[in-house]
């Protein structure tokens, strides 16, 4: 099994763990309390993107980066609560992942266009609930929505997670 295998089922092994009425965050804000995979108590003391520096409450494991969607809210309340997306701005949004950034950027073009980052068009719709469908183009079949000003992509069934920001 190669490295990238190995972390993808390390994280997804932690996750399991995490209390059911914890919240997953979208993004973090500095001061912000969070729980950790592992369920490590934590406070946000640095943001890049959508990679979050947690330094744990009890000192033991010092400073993690984290993304932000591996992230909880400790009190199952979303800190950041904004009503869905029903359309996405344009501009550019680089893709993270908990490795950083990840060469991929979706370029949002109007209300119903976007290309890849290679200048690759296709059409895609935006529901009442932010969930977005690429119609044609590179993202098609990836399921993808819209939530707090950022746009969260999901490789075909589920292997990989990036979220997306404004650039």
């Amino acid at each position: 099994m190669n490295k990238r295998l190995k972390m993808l089922a390390f994280v997804a092994s932690l996750l399991i763990f995490m209390p059911v009425h914890a919240i997953a965050l979208d993004q973090c804000t500095v001061g912000q309390k969070v729980i950790a995979p592992g369920d490590i108590l934590g406070t946000v003391i640095a943001v890049n993107g959508s990679a979050c520096t947690v330094r744990q409450d009890d000192g033991v494991m010092g400073e993690q980066v984290w993304s932000a969607f591996m992230l909880k809210s400790p009190g199952g309340v979303d800190p950041n609560p904004l009503p869905a997306m029903t359309s996405i701005p344009a501009g550019t949004y680089k893709c993270y992942s908990t490795g950083g950034y990840t060469f991929t950027d979706i370029v949002i073009l109007s209300e119903d266009t976007y290309s890849d980052r290679n200048g690759a068009p296709g059409s895609y719709t935006i529901d009442a609930g932010g969930r977005i469908t690429y119609i044609s183009g590179p993202f098609a079949d990836h399921p993808s929505y819209a939530k707090n000003g950022n746009v969260y992509l999901t490789a075909p069934r589920g292997a990989f997670y990036m979220s997306c920001n404004p650039d």
